[in-house]
Formats: structure tokens, sequence, C-alpha cells
């Protein structure tokens, strides 16, 4: 996960920090898109030589994609000093991987040199995803490939809605419509852009156990967690809100939209024959929901 440097950089970097030790087991939907992107990647029979892990974390992707590509010299891209700690120990001494601390909307590194950059559930903690687009275009060969996943904005609408009862004041993260990220891809310039989602659910008991969730993936907690909240009102307002959304079961599904994305860099002979244009069309039928 990366952000430029400022206010909310340093925040992101405090919540990694926290959950770099326990990482690995707590980030469940980040296991999960990992596992899906790896299929996808095997599906592309790809024989690349070089790969970025941008938003690496705690360096399982890496570890995955460099026993994937036996072959292909692996970087790991983050810019937490703790992630990064927790990924060379994640590599092993046999070393298969190499760390890197970087920004992924300025990316340490030289252009089209890459031939694949994959980037699992970095967008949710980047402010503008359209400059990390831009940058992996950049430092993709031509005909290299990227793929990554993302939330949509469907996710935490429970949550969302439970802050909602509590007052008028956004407390919950927005994500990007589904249709927006595949503009983003387009705007950069890449071509074949193929965008999907699958809507999923975890169930809760309480509202507290989502943070603690989402404390566990170092993401932002809703309106910056109990202690955040005046006197505990909002809080026990949103709680209440919360379990009066619960089932029979007195559970409370909690909805996540995982969008797959994957595109590629244009070939010489493409951008040539579009006067240097970065415009392509992605047709409807590259663009689908699963429930």
């Amino acid at each position: 996960m990366n952000l430029g440097k400022g206010t909310q950089a340093r925040a992101l970097e405090r919540r990694l920090t926290r959950a770099a030790p326990d990482f690995a087991r707590g980030a469940f939907l980040h296991a999960q898109a990992r596992a899906e992107v790896m299929r996808r990647l095997e599906l592309a029979q790809l024989e690349p030589a070089r790969i970025l892990d941008l938003g690496g974390d705690a360096g399982l992707g890496a570890r995955a994609l460099a026993d994937r590509y036996r072959k292909a010299a692996v970087t790991l891209v983050d810019l937490s000093p703790a992630m990064l700690e927790a990924a060379s120990r994640a590599r092993g001494w046999w070393r298969r991987f190499d760390c890197l601390q970087g920004d992924a909307s300025a990316l340490p590194i030289p252009d089209a040199s890459t031939d694949l950059v994959v980037a699992n559930m970095l967008l949710p903690n980047v402010p503008d995803p359209s400059a990390v687009f831009a940058e992996v275009r950049r430092v993709l060969k031509p005909r290299g490939y990227f793929v990554f996943t993302t939330l949509g904005a469907t996710t935490l609408q429970e949550v969302r809605a439970a802050f909602g009862a509590a007052d008028e004041t956004p407390h919950v993260s927005e994500f990007p419509d589904f249709h927006d990220v595949g503009d983003g891809l387009t705007r950069a310039g890449f071509v074949a852009p193929v965008l999907d989602a699958d809507r999923l659910s975890v169930t809760y008991r309480s509202l507290a156990d989502v943070c603690r969730d989402l404390r566990a993936a170092g993401a932002a907690l809703p309106g910056g967690g109990r202690q955040a909240l005046t006197g505990g009102r909002r809080w026990r307002a949103a709680e209440k809100a919360f379990a009066q959304q619960a089932g029979p079961d007195s559970r409370v599904a909690v909805s996540c939209e995982m969008i797959y994305g994957q595109a590629w860099c244009p070939d010489a002979d493409q951008a040539n024959r579009a006067g240097g244009q970065r415009e392509v069309v992605v047709p409807l039928a590259r663009l689908r929901r699963r429930d």
C-alpha cells in the first residue's frame, strides 16, 4: 500500500506499522484477492522477465509470483518500512524477490523496464488512482501486462448506513464506481482492459468486530474508531444502527465489492498508428459484475 507524503501517508504508515506483525494472518480479503490474481495469471500464460508487486505488504504476493515465475526478477515496492521488514522475512534466506521502498504514484523505476505489474488491494489506499495508472503505464514495456484488485462502491455500505444514522458526517471511505476504474485505465492509455467484480459478504456480530478486521488489514477505521467519536455517543448510535441490520442469526452481512482488473500496455506500432493518442474504447462486454 502506498501514498505520497502528507497527512494521509503518515496516517497510513501508522496503520501499517501496527498491522505489519500479523498482517499475513489478518488480511483475509487480501489473501482471497491474491489467490484469484494468481489464478488469472496462470491462465494468461505469461513469461515475464521483470515483475513489480506494487503495495506488496508482507511479501506473500511477491513470494507467490517468484514461485510462479522462477526465471523472473521480482521486486516488491511498498512505502511502509514495517511492511518491507515483514516482506524481507517472507522472502527467506534464498531471497526469492527484492524489496524496494517507493511511492506507487512516483515509482523509482525506469521507463519501459517491466513486463508485469501486479497491484493487489493497493488502490483503496491511494488518493489518486489515476496517478498510479499513469506510473504503471510508464514503467511497463510495450505489450506489458497490468493486473490489479481494488474495492468497489458498494463495499462497507452497511457500515456507512450505520454511521449515517448517528450523524450526517461521512465516516467511511468512499470507494470508486466500477466504471470509473475502467475510465481511469482508458485515460492512462491501456488497451484491451477487462474488469469484473465479485460481490462478497462477511458476517459480523458487532461493529467492533468489523473495526477489528479493518485494523488487522491496515485500513482506516470508520470515524477513526470508538475513541475518536466524542463521548462515545455517536459510536453507540452507530453500533445500535448496525445491529438493527442483523439477520435471524443476529449477524450483519457486510458487503464487499471486489474489482479485478487487467489491461495491456500498447505496443510501439499501436502507439504510432494512434499518433501518440492515449484513447481506447472499452466495450461494455468487457465490464461485468458477478454476484
